[in-house]
């Protein structure tokens, strides 16, 4: 499978499913689509890693890519873009509750800042991760000038509304119609979202 191939196949199970993991062994993923099978550790080290970060990179502005099943890189199909809007806007209990001073700090920054904000050290990208997973914030890859790749963080709001997304559902409506989709996959795999 080229990389072309490959991006055609990833695009449409993600719409097909709504949903698609990046990588993982046993629930459905990219790397196992393009690879034929699933891939066991790390994907990075699979013949067709190129051909998957190619096809990836050709899909990043047509699929939204969140943490959201089991903490891992998930394909979010564009149908399904106001319910990401909803969750994460929403500011639920499970979000808020727990989160380090320095993650408080960086959401607040974050809502206040009209650009996203890049994680250009160590204390900003592990409390940005705690906001990843919680679905507070968006996150996308960054090239620096300097050629690093770091990451930037956005509200949700904004993000939306680039997109133009409109009406978000209710947030319950919302976490219901992930949980259908990824329960789809595997009985009791909505256990794997965030918020149950």
């Amino acid at each position: 499978m080229d990389e072309s191939e490959a991006a055609a196949a990833i695009a449409k199970a993600v719409e097909n499913m709504g949903l698609l993991l990046v990588h993982d062994q046993r629930l459905p993923s990219a790397t196992a689509l393009v690879a034929g099978g699933p891939v066991f550790g790390s994907w990075w080290s699979h013949p067709d890693a190129t051909t998957i970060y190619n096809a990836l990179g050709a899909l990043e502005d047509r699929l939204a890519t969140v943490k959201l099943v089991a903490g891992k890189l998930t394909l979010v199909a564009p149908r399904l873009w106001p319910d990401l809007v909803a969750i994460g806007s929403s500011q639920q209990p499970w979000q808020l509750d727990g989160l380090t001073g320095d993650a408080r700090a960086l959401l607040d920054r974050v809502a206040a800042a009209d650009d996203p904000v890049l994680l250009d050290s160590p204390n900003l990208r592990e409390s940005g991760k705690q906001l990843e997973e919680r679905l507070l914030v968006v996150g996308e890859e960054v090239h620096t000038d300097e050629g690093h790749h770091l990451k930037a963080l956005g509200s949700w709001e904004p993000w939306g509304a680039a997109r133009s997304v409109a009406d978000p559902p209710d947030t319950e409506t919302a976490m219901s119609r992930f949980e259908s989709i990824v329960n789809g996959w595997e009985p009791d795999s909505a256990s794997l979202l965030p918020w149950t």
